[in-house]
């Protein structure tokens, strides 16, 4: 299940209003140090999903949805920055079988129990893991297994990458072979924040509210409250130190 402490940060975000985003960090540990198969992670990656969906819905708030782009996975030390969405888009765009098919359409066919029939060309609910299925899940074929792929490729020393002298360590080779087949890490990871945390100005009102009614009286709070340069400014203080600033 989830750990304390995560359900206790989650009711804190929830309880501040926030939006709550999931990033399931250090993939990589799947790969190299546990060594498990795409199937064994997926399923570990998905009973740590569940569980964080568990502890979400009993705090009133709608399920994160992984297909939507809710939860994405990182390895930072190589660089490495997976969501459902962006994969979808690699895959439409990349001139093979799925090219100029919409990108969402596929996302939401990329997790749970659905599974991709080669032959047929399409996509099968509830087949992967289905008694005398050798279909695997989507999520394994079209993410876990790429990826793995390229870890192996490059650790073998086999590849573009793995051959390539300037390259001081393993490490290196990997990061440069998920720049170029997956994407580089920094607008990853700032396109799977972006696109589904809603813009600070949308909480501004709610957000100024709570911080500064614990210094002022609510009668003292007339003006709408708003991220523009003419509001009011506010500097709420304690211990003779800044807090915030909130205008």
């Amino acid at each position: 299940g989830l750990h304390p402490a995560g359900e206790a940060m989650l009711k804190r975000a929830v309880d501040a209003g926030l939006a709550v985003k999931v990033a399931i960090t250090k993939l990589d540990r799947l790969i190299v140090d546990l060594r498990l198969p795409p199937k064994d992670a997926f399923r570990h990656l998905k009973a740590i999903i569940d569980a964080i969906n568990v502890a979400v819905v009993k705090l009133g708030r709608p399920a994160l949805s992984v297909s939507a782009g809710d939860v994405f996975f990182t390895a930072a030390a190589f660089d490495l920055c997976v969501s459902l969405p962006a994969m979808a888009r690699l895959y439409c765009r990349g001139g093979g079988r799925f090219d100029g098919v919409d990108p969402a359409a596929l996302a939401k066919r990329l997790w749970g129990a659905t599974a991709f029939d080669a032959n047929s060309g399409r996509f099968i609910p509830n087949a992967a893991g289905a008694p005398g299925s050798p279909l695997p899940a989507s999520f394994v074929a079209f993410v876990l297994e790429p990826v793995y792929k390229l870890f192996a490729e490059t650790l073998a020393g086999r590849g573009t990458f793995a051959s390539k002298t300037h390259h001081a360590t393993a490490a290196d080779a990997i990061r440069d072979a998920v720049a170029t087949a997956i994407g580089p890490f920094g607008p990853l990871f700032a396109d799977a924040v972006l696109r589904r945390v809603p813009p600070a100005s949308d909480a501004a009102p709610s957000t100024m509210l709570r911080t500064v009614l614990d210094w002022c009286t609510a009668s003292g709070i007339t003006d709408s409250p708003a991220l523009v340069c003419s509001a009011p400014l506010m500097v709420p203080t304690g211990e003779a130190q800044p807090r915030c600033i909130v205008r």
